[in-house]
């Protein structure tokens, strides 16, 4: 009989609670979303404390995360942490307390923290300046290290906080890095620059990486096409130069490559076709010249 009373108590609580939320969300009660989730996280305390046996078989916690979840998510949707990082501690303080009573159940907690804080700190923090303003989220973290689970401070750290330190680092280290890739000059058919060189592209932005090519390789590529003997009555031509020019075709941008290519190679490639297929006066026959064009048709 006392087993159905206990019962029948925590039923007629939880019938409470549930018409103050009900009152709540049709706007009939004079609470706010602060005030309801305190004296929600009460009357779960006062259930906690006088029936704990009852609160873990049946799984309270739950009842009381659903009641609290949709408060908390009015109460923080506009909430700006980097600004009022104090905004909500102590209910959230409040809330941490009674749904981390038992290690099995967790998940209720963190679930919280995950669509409101998390949630909250991930859509700000495209505002925050780590070089002008790092105070905002050191602040933040200082006040709500201790509530928040330890998953959800990692993700912050490692999916917010170190990629915009690694990549403030990074911005500071480009301008010394290019100084130096910018004094390499590469010599022809010379592979050390190729190695040097090739690595970086990933860390640079195109429009950047084209105009270190240009400065630095461009010029080199091109003096190189220009010296480039195109005759077809050379027998066995070594085609080292044209070789280390196609090299670099994966590392300077491809529409340079193309454009090097159109300007200072196929234009008198084909100028120099155009003169043996014409010439009547020359050695070759025109089989010789087929055989040529379909050489170099075949390099590409």
């Amino acid at each position: 009989k006392q087993e159905l009373d206990e019962s029948e108590q925590i039923l007629g609580a939880l019938l409470s609670l549930e018409n103050e939320y009900n009152l709540l969300r049709i706007g009939k009660g004079k609470l706010t979303e602060s005030d309801h989730l305190d004296m929600l996280a009460k009357c779960f305390e006062k259930l906690q404390r006088q029936y704990p046996n009852y609160y873990k078989m049946y799984d309270l916690s739950c009842i009381a995360s659903s009641y609290a979840l949709p408060l908390f998510i009015t109460m923080f949707q506009s909430w700006d942490p980097l600004q009022s990082p104090e905004y909500g501690r102590e209910v959230v303080s409040l809330w941490k307390n009674l749904l981390q009573y038992d290690q099995n159940h967790q998940y209720y907690y963190s679930q919280l923290v995950t669509q409101t804080v998390l949630l909250a700190v991930s859509n700000y923090s495209s505002t925050w300046d780590i070089v002008r303003q790092p105070e905002p989220m050191l602040r933040f973290l200082d006040l709500w290290e201790n509530l928040l689970p330890s998953s959800i401070l990692h993700i912050i750290l490692d999916t917010i906080v170190v990629p915009k330190l690694s990549r403030q680092k990074l911005e500071g280290l480009k301008e010394k890095i290019w100084e130096k890739l910018s004094d390499i000059a590469p010599c022809e058919c010379d592979e050390f620059a190729i190695t040097m060189l090739s690595p970086w592209k990933a860390v640079f932005d195109p429009v950047s990486w084209e105009h270190l090519m240009h400065r630095c390789v461009v010029p080199t590529l091109q003096l190189t096409l220009q010296g480039f003997l195109i005759n077809p009555a050379i027998a066995n031509q070594k085609w080292d130069e044209f070789d280390w020019v196609m090299s670099w075709i994966s590392v300077i941008p491809i529409h340079v490559m193309v454009d090097l290519l159109l300007k200072f190679f196929f234009t008198r490639w084909l100028l120099v076709l155009y003169d043996r297929l014409l010439c009547s006066n020359c050695k070759l026959e025109a089989e010789e010249v087929i055989n040529w064009y379909i050489g170099w048709k075949g390099t590409f």
